[in-house]
């Protein structure tokens, strides 16, 4: 008896604590984020489960900006809503406190700190032949070549050079033939 008294003043003890806790550990599992110098600050993108029905994701939407109202929030709220086959979610401007209880939500898979990415690294090169000029840009007489500096990295190319037919009736030699082979 003395035992199950002990017991139940020990968890009415902690019971404010764990019912006043914002963030679960399975919420906060569901946060990721991106490397810190390209974050968003208090931006973030919230991503659905896979599953969830367009009438889920309604409900989602209401129960957030339900939280939103209740906040005296400087920030901007749902911003770009998402809605793919294989993709669905949103964007949503707001603080960390916000973010705890939307994370609870059991039809949010997960939820990344937006951040500014670059879709590849170009360099350009003033004066470049015209040919390479061309290549790079829609516009005729362009100058300046663009290019990824990363392409080609790791690629291992082979070449297999077997001369050339100066007999062929296409290629008439405009050189005496001691200029194609070795003297």
């Amino acid at each position: 008896m003395k035992f199950t008294q002990s017991l139940l003043a020990l968890a009415a003890t902690f019971l404010p604590l764990i019912a006043g806790a914002p963030l679960t550990d399975e919420a906060h599992l569901k946060i990721r984020s991106p490397a810190p110098e390209n974050v968003i600050p208090n931006s973030y993108i919230v991503v659905f489960n896979k599953d969830i029905e367009d009438e889920a994701i309604e409900t989602e939407f209401a129960s957030v900006n339900s939280i939103l109202s209740k906040r005296d929030s400087t920030h901007k709220g749902i911003g770009n809503k998402y809605n793919l086959s294989d993709f669905k979610g949103y964007q949503i401007e707001t603080d960390a406190a916000t973010i705890g209880e939307i994370a609870s939500s059991p039809g949010v898979a997960w939820i990344e700190k937006d951040g500014k990415v670059h879709a590849n690294a170009l360099t350009s090169r003033p004066n470049a032949p015209w040919g390479l000029g061309r290549i790079s840009h829609r516009a005729r007489g362009s100058t300046t070549y663009i290019y990824d500096t990363t392409a080609g990295a790791g690629t291992t190319v082979y070449v297999v050079d077997t001369g050339i037919y100066i007999g062929h009736s296409v290629n008439p030699p405009p050189l005496p033939p001691s200029f194609w082979q070795p003297h």
